[in-house]
């Protein structure tokens, strides 16, 4: 016969007393043992934590099970379970996303007839197109992380001018080959709630318009004004 309550316990007959000294010299204790079952015949089905403990009080074997209700434990583990199984989905499902917008705008970047080169707050490259790096040969692989000013200086004093602040900044510049470049840099930032800004870096977009200059100078500088 064993005594029950609500919060699940069990303790053999006699031994209620003295249970404390289940612990002594030649107790043996199996903790940690979690099951499923029913309390009473018309009880709840209830998730529940079993200790055994055997011992000798008196020269008499005893068997003393404590059993804890671990219901809500178990449901609350469900329940983190299942809210990191729906995190692990969405961060794969936000990792693909980003995957192919990468790829996506690396396929544009590549193909564009049009140099873009990008840096960060400080000026130095972060990246470049191929087009871009056709129109100024002297960058390389070793130039990433670099100052701007190490590929051509001109082009990093207009850029320089929109990470202090412009909104746009664009001037034609002369190459050492003789070809001429328009260089049109915009800042990257983000608004702040006070409506101020931080400014993250700037993009640069360079078109070789050398061949619209020698067709009609003229006509070009109009186009522009």
């Amino acid at each position: 016969r064993v005594a029950r309550g609500r919060t699940g316990g069990a303790v053999g007959r006699g031994a209620a007393g003295r249970a404390g000294r289940s612990g002594g010299p030649g107790a043996e204790r199996r903790e940690g043992v979690e099951a499923r079952g029913r309390f009473g015949d018309d009880g709840p089905i209830v998730d529940v934590s079993v200790s055994i403990a055997k011992t000798r009080i008196s020269g008499s074997l005893l068997f003393i099970t404590i059993a804890r209700d671990v219901t809500l434990r178990r449901e609350a583990e469900r329940r983190l379970q299942t809210l990191n199984d729906e995190l692990e989905r969405k961060v794969a499902r936000r990792t693909r996303d980003l995957r192919r917008a990468l790829a996506q705008r690396g396929a544009v970047l590549d193909h564009l007839s049009d140099g873009i080169v990008s840096v960060d707050a400080r000026g130095r490259i972060a990246l470049w197109n191929p087009a871009f790096a056709i129109l100024f040969d002297a960058i390389g692989p070793g130039h990433l992380g670099k100052p701007l000013r190490a590929v051509h200086a001109r082009l990093a004093e207009v850029v320089k001018g929109c990470l202090e602040g412009e909104r746009q900044r664009t001037e034609e510049l002369t190459l050492a080959d003789g070809r001429i470049v328009e260089a049109s840099a915009t800042p990257i930032f983000v608004e702040e709630l006070s409506e101020s800004r931080i400014t993250l870096g700037a993009v640069t977009l360079v078109r070789d318009i050398t061949k619209a200059r020698e067709v009609d100078p003229r006509a070009f500088v109009m186009s522009r004004t």
